[in-house]
């Protein structure tokens, strides 16, 4: 179960799916939302049975709120939630009790025999950085792909905005207390501190990230200061009801909400990010409707690369071969998610661990800082190090074996400056390597690796002003 570290200014926390459905009136016993149609109209929502009369992709959920729509106003019915945290901040649903929750469920076996256990958070309200991008409901996941004995953790998944990035477990902290953080069960320590993941949801959009303040330029940062309070309460970890399968018609039944068509909000922005979202399960076809192709592929195949908004996911990707007409899988981009400062990664020494169940133990390749002292996390194929950006003068180093066809990664910054460097290959490299951050010579930010061999520039770099905060 992952633990969610809030920040300490965040108002929503994750609804129980079932309870947030019969939410009423206490007042009146009103149903508190509706649920819509351009066909129908709107009616009280009243649990699963009002989704089995709106069953097509252009319904939705419309959230009770004040005329304006303020993200203010899109709170719990239930007085008694809205509670002012020590940090002066008035959250607008349940911290505790059994109307917060989170969701599960079991994906898998995968091509390469990992079966996925996901975990799904619903949201009343994402609202953006600055406003931008506010929209009504809010799906976001964690993926844990276990070792073949369940006793560890392989690789982690984060989402954010319908995107998936892929975390080493050594890189993770995992659990509070003690032992320190960075202690997740790996296979190769599985007597480490714990399998319980900490995630810091971005503040107010719930983007999911691996440590405080690693937040992206379009969400909030999350300080981390507010453990949701029903972290490993077993009471708090509900499965999901079935589905009608991967493919098929949620008319087809069960019917239940994991895969129901409709928008979750009213917030109607066709196939974007600043629109309501679909639901975890939701069939491809709702592309058509008013919420985009957000998570279905995801949730059925996370180790594939499904629909518009999804990136390939973790160690598993090599090991799907999509049809021609399928958009080729990115595989080492996936691991240059949140809070990572350097990835490398070579997708054939993956393809091939994972093919014979071997993505365990260290790589035979690492990156290191030596000012401040940190190393990546390595498995096979890959090496992931975490942190701040590099600055003007700072250096890695890359020692090991790195064979040819091996990507990398770098994030820099320089004042608000922040770049983002990808190299298509860097080897063959053995021994050592520098990744050094210089000054271009027309001003900006320039990252070369060097070696004996070579200096090589990179295939592709992208810069961008941060935002004040």
């Amino acid at each position: 179960m992952p633990i969610l570290n809030f920040d300490s200014s965040e108002r929503w926390r994750p609804l129980n799916v079932e309870m947030f459905l019969n939410e009423t009136n206490p007042s009146t016993g009103a149903p508190w939302n509706q649920i819509c149609s351009p066909e129908a109209g709107c009616t009280g929502l009243t649990g699963d049975s009002s989704l089995r009369a709106y069953p097509t992709a252009q319904s939705y959920i419309s959230m009770h709120r004040d005329a304006n729509s303020d993200p203010d106003s899109y709170e719990s019915p239930h007085s008694g939630c809205l509670q002012t945290t020590i940090w002066g901040t008035q959250l607008l649903d349940c911290d505790s009790g059994s109307a917060s929750a989170i969701s599960y469920n079991f994906a898998g076996p995968s091509p390469g025999g990992y079966l996925y256990i996901e975990y799904w958070f619903f949201y009343r309200y994402n609202q953006g950085w600055e406003d931008i991008g506010n929209h009504a409901g809010d799906w976001e996941g964690v993926t844990v792909a276990p070792t073949d004995d369940d006793k560890a953790i392989a690789y982690v998944e984060l989402s954010h905005h319908g995107a998936w990035d892929a975390y080493l477990p050594s890189n993770l902290d995992c659990g509070p207390g003690v032992p320190p953080p960075g202690t997740c069960s790996t296979a190769g320590d599985e007597t480490a501190d714990s399998v319980n993941v900490d995630v810091f949801p971005a503040a107010g959009s719930h983007a999911n990230y691996p440590q405080p303040n690693d937040s992206d330029f379009d969400d909030r940062p999350d300080d981390g200061l507010a453990s949701w309070a029903n972290n490993l309460f077993p009471s708090a970890l509900i499965p999901m009801p079935a589905t009608a399968g991967d493919g098929n018609a949620w008319t087809s039944g069960p019917e239940n909400w994991t895969d129901w068509p409709g928008a979750w909000g009213d917030t109607l922005n066709p196939g974007s990010p600043t629109g309501s979202p679909c639901g975890p399960a939701a069939p491809t076809s709702a592309a058509n409707g008013v919420c985009g192709d957000d998570h279905g592929g995801h949730y059925y195949a996370p180790w594939s690369q499904t629909g518009t908004n999804l990136s390939c996911s973790g160690a598993d990707c090599p090991q799907v071969r999509p049809a021609t007409s399928a958009p080729t899988p990115d595989g080492c981009f996936n691991w240059f998610g949140g809070g990572v400062v350097i990835a490398a990664c070579d997708e054939r020494s993956i393809t091939n661990a994972v093919r014979s169940d071997r993505f365990v133990g260290p790589g035979r390749f690492t990156i290191s800082l030596p000012k401040p002292r940190s190393q990546a996390g390595t498995g096979p194929g890959v090496a992931q190090l975490l942190g701040v950006p590099l600055d003007i003068g700072e250096r890695a180093v890359i020692n090991g074996v790195v064979p040819r066809g091996t990507e990398l990664f770098v994030r820099a910054q320089h004042g608000r400056t922040v770049t983002a460097a990808a190299f298509d290959d860097i080897g063959p490299i053995r021994g050592r390597a520098t990744i050094l951050v210089r000054y271009r010579k027309r001003g900006g930010i320039d990252v070369i690796v060097e070696s004996e061999r070579s200096v090589i520039g990179p295939t592709l770099s992208q810069s961008q002003t941060m935002p004040r905060r």
